[in-house]
C-alpha cells in the first residue's frame, strides 16, 4: 500500500534521461546503504568508491512491476547490449548450449593477480 501523495507510477531512465520503462510502484520502503555495503563487502579496512558513492543514493527502495519501453542504448556497444531471450539466441548459434557468467562481489577490488 503507497503512502498519500507517493506516485504510483516512477519513469526509468538511462543517463541521458530518455524513459526506458515504467515501474508500477506497489511498495515504498527504507534502506540502510551502509549496512547493505558492509553485508556486501565485509568490514573494508579502507573506504571503497562503491562505499562513497552509496552515501549519496536515495534512503528508500521502491518495488513493484516494470513496463518495459525501450532497451538502452549504449553508444560504444549498442550492438552487444542484447536482452537474456536474444542472448540464448546468439549463444546457440555460436554453437555454445551451456553458459555460466557471474558478477564479482566487489567490483573495485583488484584481481588476486593484478589482472586487468
Amino acid at each position: 500500500m503507497l503512502c498519500g501523495g507517493a506516485p504510483s507510477e516512477v519513469a526509468l531512465t538511462d543517463e541521458q534521461g530518455a524513459i526506458l520503462a515504467v515501474l508500477e510502484v506497489d511498495e515504498i520502503y527504507p534502506h540502510d546503504s551502509l549496512r547493505e555495503m558492509r553485508a556486501v563487502l565485509g568490514a573494508p579496512t579502507r573506504p571503497t568508491r562503491l562505499v562513497a558513492e552509496s552515501a549519496g543514493w536515495p534512503t528508500h527502495y521502491l518495488a513493484g512491476r516494470p513496463r518495459v519501453l525501450d532497451l538502452p542504448r549504449h553508444r560504444l556497444h549498442g550492438p552487444l547490449c542484447l536482452t537474456p531471450a536474444q542472448t540464448r539466441v546468439r549463444l546457440a548459434a555460436l554453437g555454445h548450449s551451456n553458459v555460466v557468467a557471474f558478477q564479482t562481489r566487489k567490483p573495485d577490488a583488484p584481481h588476486p593477480r593484478g589482472a586487468h
